[in-house]
């Protein structure tokens, strides 16, 4: 797994999959990676959009 701008994709059915994928709670996934679970809501809400390089993590996550 590479890193790659290119591939950063902020739509919210994309960031619930990877978080679904990942089997953790949002509060639980929020303290993995250091961020708060209001964040995570604002992801896969499409409120906010993710930043790439979390996107990164969750897709790391993921495949784990």
């Amino acid at each position: 797994m590479e890193l790659n701008a290119k591939n950063h994709n902020t739509d919210p059915k994309y960031i619930r999959k990877l978080v679904a994928d990942i089997g953790l709670s949002q509060r639980q996934l929020a303290n993995v990676i250091g961020t708060s679970d209001r964040t995570i809501r604002h992801w896969v809400s499409g409120k906010i959009p993710i930043p790439y390089s979390c996107q990164f993590v969750l897709e790391y996550l993921a495949k784990k």
